[in-house]
């Protein structure tokens, strides 16, 4: 059974070469296709907010590329079976006797561009114009028998589009009090409960000539600026660390200052080694060892420039009293063990000791198993502009009495490296 299947395959691949070449059947294999008929000319962003204060407008509109040779057969009639250059019509007309439209000089066809052949077009009709003043019917159905190739281009006129929104998957309904769609495209977001979410752009051709394309997903978030609870009156013991967070929930997220007496506390210098205050990157305060003149209001301050209200406030009391038991070792880790980054980001580990007591860091690259020890470094290890090459691997900081151990994995987005053509097969 199966020898006769393949001796079948054989057959019929043998009779297709020789009916229509060996050049027409490879013709298909690997060849480069049209270029895309559907392009975005303005598409949703990947991230958007939307406000109280306004509402947020995702464009979808579209370029096409107006091209014959999408639809209907070739202009181009040369081949061996091309009944327009061999086929006579003895019962028509004596001016439609042959149906060489190469050799009419009405019909010229040298040069097939999209000009040349709307003139063609226009020619084309004053002669069924006339064929049916002259009642000469037969001679009509055989000249539109030979044009059957063109008038279906002659139906290729400007794309109507239809534009359909998703939302997490779902079907957007193109007009509630939450969202609303425009006839050009745009989706208009209203601030609810419903904003947040994955959205995407469906944009369609309702006369199936150019085809569909669909957006990038754009994850849009509604604004939040929102209180937590937070202790107002702290208390912390000489040398020990002090995390002051601000209470504060924001989207997007919220630009964090912090003062002390009335004063902006600086941001940390370069290595860390004369600075014993730093930012988290939640916002939070990081005080190390603590002294008594660390005493005082704190103020932290967080704006949010998308609400009405886009500043709040939050002042802690801390008290720092002597200590009444020595303690060692390394403060809880201030980061998660695992950490992912993109490359070209920054990197910011930190390591706090009680007690002052000195930090040691080394880095193990992914490629070797020997730690490499990192010196001018303390309590912070901040790089910019990070690469795989140079900073994935593991960072160790360690006392005499304990440790703590990071895992960074840094992340390569995808790019396409050489442009991608369409192609036919």
């Amino acid at each position: 059974m199966a020898l006769s299947f393949v001796r079948l395959c054989a057959v019929f691949t043998f009779g297709l070469f020789l009916t229509n070449g060996f050049l027409s059947v490879f013709a298909f294999i690997n060849k480069d296709g049209p270029g895309p008929r559907l392009s975005f000319a303005h598409e949703p962003p990947t991230l958007g907010i939307v406000s109280r204060k306004s509402p947020l407008l995702l464009p979808c509109s579209v370029n096409f590329t107006r091209d014959f040779s999408y639809a209907g057969v070739d202009i181009n009639f040369d081949g061996d079976d091309d009944n327009y250059d061999d086929v006579d019509d003895n019962d028509g007309d004596e001016g439609l006797n042959t149906n060489n439209y190469e050799d009419n000089p009405k019909f010229t066809l040298s040069h097939r561009n999209a000009e040349d052949f709307a003139n063609f077009v226009e020619i084309k009709s004053t002669y069924d114009s006339s064929v049916i003043n002259d009642e000469d019917n037969d001679a009509k159905e055989d000249t539109d028998d030979d044009f059957d190739g063109f008038r279906f281009r002659r139906q290729i006129s400007d794309p109507s589009f239809s534009y359909v929104w998703y939302r997490n998957g779902e079907i957007l309904v193109e007009q509630n009090h939450n969202f609303r769609i425009f006839p050009n495209g745009t989706l208009k977001i209203f601030y609810s409960d419903y904003a947040n979410g994955i959205y995407r752009c469906l944009v369609n051709d309702t006369k199936s000539i150019y085809g569909a394309i669909i957006s990038r997903e754009s994850k849009i978030y509604k604004t939040e600026f929102t209180r937590g609870s937070n202790e107002s009156s702290i208390l912390v013991e000489v040398g020990s660390p002090l995390v002051l967070n601000c209470p504060f929930s924001s989207t997007p997220r919220a630009n964090v200052t912090w003062f002390f007496k009335s004063k902006s506390i600086l941001s940390p210098t370069v290595d860390g080694r004369d600075n014993r205050f730093f930012q988290l990157q939640n916002g939070s305060l990081l005080i190390v060892n603590a002294k008594s003149t660390d005493s005082g209001k704190y103020k932290c301050v967080a704006k949010n420039e998308y609400l009405q209200k886009s500043e709040r406030i939050f002042m802690p009391q801390v008290t720092v009293m002597s200590s009444r038991n020595n303690r060692y070792g390394l403060f809880p880790a201030l980061q998660e063990v695992e950490q992912k980054i993109i490359s070209g980001d920054t990197m910011q580990l930190f390591c706090v000791p009680f007690g002052g007591e000195n930090v040691e860091w080394s880095f193990t690259p992914r490629t070797s198993s020997i730690p490499i020890k990192l010196s001018g470094v303390k309590y912070e290890l901040k790089y910019t502009n990070v690469s795989r090459e140079q900073h994935e691997g593991v960072y160790n900081c360690s006392t005499r009495a304990s440790y703590q151990v990071f895992n960074v994995t840094i992340l390569i987005p995808p790019a396409f490296e050489q442009n991608l053509s369409s192609v036919a097969s």
